[in-house]
Formats: C-alpha cells, sequence, structure tokens
C-alpha cells in the first residue's frame, strides 16, 4: 500500500560529526526537535556495521545492499534501512545537481557566446527569402554539413543561412527537423542547435516580424515552441554570469501577431524528473526531452494543431523547474488549470513552497492537480484523499487534486498511468467547457514584454494568421 511505499525522510539536523556516513544516518533517522535514546542507539548499531563490513565511504555505502539477515546481528530493522538508502539517493541527487548547475554554466556561457557571435545573422531574413527556398540535392546537403563541421572545429562563423535554407525546406513541408538536428549532433558534440528550443529561437532571432509571424503559424502545427528562453543577445550575459541570477529573457513576440485566446494548462516542476516525458504521454505534446542548458528558467507551449482526432481543444505550457518566481506570479491568472510534478522523494522538501503557491491569490479557484511521481501502487494512483492523508499534504485548498505516477512510464501498458490520464483528460475537459474559462492571450506576451514593441508594430491583424483551437 501507498503507506508501506512511502520513507517520510525527517529534515537533517545540523550536528557536528567527523564521519559523513554518521551524518547521513543521524539525518535520516534522528528527529528534528530531539535525538531521542532509541534513534541513537540505531545510529551506532549502522556505525557498528559499517565498521564489520569496512564501509568507509558514501560511495561504498551506495554499492552496499541491506538485507534482514545483515541487520538483525545488530538489531536493526529493514524499515530503519530503507531511511538511509533514501537519504543517501537525496544527497547523490542533491550532488549531481550541484555539478550539474556548474556544468550547465560553463556550457551555456560558451554557447551564448558562439550563438550570439557566430551564428546569429546580421541582417535579417525575409518572407522572400523564406518563400525562395526549395530543397538541396545531396550535394548541397554534404557542402552545407561540411561547412558545419569546418566552423566548429576552427570556431568561424556558422554557416546559418545556408543551414537556414534547409531548416526551412523541412517547416514548408511541414517535416519534423528532429532528423536534421540529428545530422548535425552527427558531425560534431559541438553542433549548437542540442535542442529544437534553441534552434527555433534563432530562426526567430534571424527573421523579421514578418518572417516570424509565419514561422510560428508553421512551427506551431506540429510542435512546442518556445514561449519565455534565454536571451540570446551577446550584451545579456557576461563571462561570469551564474544561470541563477544573471540571464536575461525574452518573450516571443512573434506569438502576439498569432494566436487568439485559448484556454491552457500550466505545467509546473518542483525538480521532478522526466516532467516532459509525463506531459508528451499525457497530452500528445512534443516536449523536448534532452536537457540543455537552454531550458534554464524557460517557458514552452504547444497548441492543439497536430492533427489529432479527436482534438484537446486546449494549450499545454510547460515551465522550467527554475522559473523567476515574478514571471510565474503575473502568469498564473492566464491559464484554465495547473499541474505541478514533484517526486515522492522530495516532497516533504517542496510541501511548503508547494503550500504557497496554491494559496495565492491568482490560484483561488483554478483546478490544481499535484502530480506525486515514483508511487508505483496501481491501485491508489488516483486516491486523492488518501494520498493527501498518507503524504501528510495538509493546510491545501479543495481545489486541491493529488495524483499519483508510476517512476517509469510505458505508455498505453502501464495500469496507473492509463487511470491518471483517463482522469486527466476527463477533468480538463469539464473544465475548459465552463462558462469564462480562463485563457491564455496576447495578453501574456504584452505584459511580459518591452510595451514599445507593439506600439511600433501595432496593425490590423490577418485573420488567417490566427491560431485556432
Amino acid at each position: 500500500g501507498i503507506n508501506a511505499e512511502y520513507m517520510g525522510i525527517k529534515q537533517k539536523k545540523e550536528m557536528e560529526t567527523s564521519s559523513e556516513l554518521e551524518k547521513l544516518v543521524k539525518s535520516a533517522i534522528c528527529s528534528e526537535e530531539e535525538d531521542d535514546e532509541e534513534s541513537l542507539q540505531d545510529v551506532q548499531s549502522f556505525m557498528n556495521l559499517f565498521e564489520t563490513y569496512s564501509i568507509t565511504t558514501l560511495e561504498e555505502l551506495s554499492s552496499f545492499r541491506f538485507t534482514a539477515e545483515i541487520l538483525k546481528p545488530f538489531g536493526l530493522k529493514m524499515s530503519i534501512s530503507k531511511l538511509v538508502v533514501q537519504k543517501l539517493k537525496e544527497l547523490e541527487q542533491a550532488k549531481a545537481n550541484s555539478e550539474y548547475s556548474k556544468d550547465q554554466e560553463a556550457e551555456a556561457r560558451k554557447m551564448l557566446k558562439y550563438v550570439s557571435e557566430k551564428v546569429i545573422l546580421k541582417e535579417k531574413l525575409s518572407l522572400k527569402n523564406f518563400c525562395a527556398v526549395k530543397g538541396q540535392d545531396q550535394a548541397e546537403r554534404a557542402k552545407v554539413i561540411e561547412e558545419i563541421k569546418e566552423s566548429l572545429e576552427n570556431s568561424n562563423i556558422f554557416p546559418t543561412a545556408a543551414f537556414m535554407n534547409e531548416c526551412f525546406h523541412h517547416v514548408k513541408r511541414q517535416q519534423y527537423l528532429t532528423n536534421l538536428l540529428n545530422e548535425g549532433k552527427e558531425v560534431s558534440k559541438d553542433f549548437p542547435f542540442q535542442t529544437k528550443k534553441l534552434l527555433f529561437a534563432v530562426m526567430l532571432e534571424c527573421s523579421n516580424l514578418e518572417l516570424s509571424i509565419q514561422l510560428i503559424k508553421l512551427l506551431s502545427i506540429y510542435n512546442s515552441i518556445p514561449l519565455v528562453y534565454i536571451s540570446l543577445d551577446k550584451d545579456g550575459f557576461n563571462d561570469s554570469f551564474k544561470l541563477s541570477a544573471d540571464l536575461k529573457y525574452d518573450v516571443n513576440k512573434s506569438l502576439f501577431w498569432s494566436i487568439d485566446r485559448v484556454p491552457a494548462v500550466l505545467s509546473l516542476n518542483f525538480g521532478s524528473r522526466g516532467q516532459p516525458e509525463i506531459l508528451n504521454k499525457l497530452f500528445g505534446t512534443t516536449f523536448d526531452e534532452e536537457t540543455s542548458w537552454f531550458n534554464y528558467g524557460s517557458m514552452d507551449i504547444q497548441f492543439d494543431e497536430n492533427f489529432q482526432e479527436p482534438r484537446r481543444g486546449y494549450a499545454i505550457v510547460k515551465a522550467d523547474t527554475y522559473i523567476r518566481k515574478d514571471l510565474l506570479l503575473r502568469s498564473l491568472e492566464f491559464f484554465a488549470s495547473v499541474i505541478i510534478h514533484v517526486e515522492i522523494g522530495q516532497i516533504d522538501n517542496h510541501l511548503n513552497e508547494i503550500r504557497s503557491l496554491i494559496n495565492t491569490e491568482q490560484l483561488h479557484s483554478c483546478p490544481i492537480f499535484l502530480f506525486l511521481v515514483g508511487l508505483n501502487d496501481q491501485e491508489k494512483c488516483i486516491e486523492s484523499d488518501q494520498l493527501k492523508q498518507a503524504y501528510k499534504i495538509t493546510g491545501m485548498p479543495p481545489n486541491l487534486t493529488v495524483l499519483a505516477l508510476p517512476e517509469r512510464i510505458e505508455a498505453n501498458t502501464n495500469t496507473a498511468f492509463l487511470k491518471v490520464q483517463d482522469y486527466i483528460l476527463l477533468e480538463i475537459k469539464h473544465i475548459i467547457k465552463q462558462q469564462n474559462v480562463r485563457c491564455f492571450s496576447r495578453e501574456f506576451i504584452r505584459r511580459n514584454s518591452d510595451v514599445s514593441h507593439f506600439d511600433e508594430n501595432m496593425r490590423a491583424i490577418d485573420e488567417l494568421s490566427l491560431i485556432h483551437i
């Protein structure tokens, strides 16, 4: 059952100790308020076990497998060992995240400099350029690939115009750009477009307003597109910036001229792995599943134009874990519903933050779904009240529904996933049919952009350019 599967990891109390192993065990099994005698005895029993089995480092503990037979001579229970193993996993994940952030910052500095100086075209492409594009033959494609390889090896100017021609050809034929990106990645590990989000952002940056509107109209038919993303302006960063503090962001202003009011669901992530995969399987979206520095603090949107029958009838917006709080708070009123992703092992760490968000005025009457990721109990995945009780999810308004998803989701084969999918699709269908449903609109773009852009470009919008769902 869910109570047996839930291992509530208690908050770590600061204590002086010379042993990483002892600190780990104490943080897993000692309460925050006091170190009771029984818990301290368990800590000492673990230290005796570690000494007996010559475990001296966290790495050695990570490869050690506890069994009832091993624990029994030391008076330890399997449930206690599971707490220790869970705490070790959390520490390993925290370490990985820290190192990942450092790697991401180094990569971001390198790639932003390269993209802004070597990739972005100085002269904007026009709709005339787009219309003139024709498919390249094999020799022409080979020449472009060779130019890309040479530019990356020697840090030369990237052959952007030629590469954009091939991209435009794919867009006009409504072909996915994944194969084109994979070709580039095979040429060099330094190929700048590791995700389609960055490619789309560069395409928009290299296009004038008229062309960017047309690109958005075509790309949004079968792709998720950048909504808020890291600015590619070379003046927007320096060689020592931090991802969490110094990055500047652009809002996709081309969307202002390309969308009408549409119901939309916002997906927020509190450090849960697999957010895009879950959305893609639940809703049939195509969000980037690859990790990339360009995802940091970003938002993507996917409309309902990708030939699905029956169609959803609403857009999905995916927000990155590190989305700026001020941007998030300005955004909430534009969504008919909100989905929050959090891993079960991390729920205690994020519960106060989630509670604070859910109780904001903007979400007072908004249906909210909390996805607990990592539960493998097939029967309890949509038992909201039982899940709230088991995971001590208290102090929440009645508009919160708690659902659980397995750690690994195999679409069309996993019972828990299918139950959640049926439930969430039906609930959102009811939500968007309500009168006065909240909608995503071009006002989102205006509110988060430089108003002068719209004052300078204000003109009648051709109805054919609107994305209707």
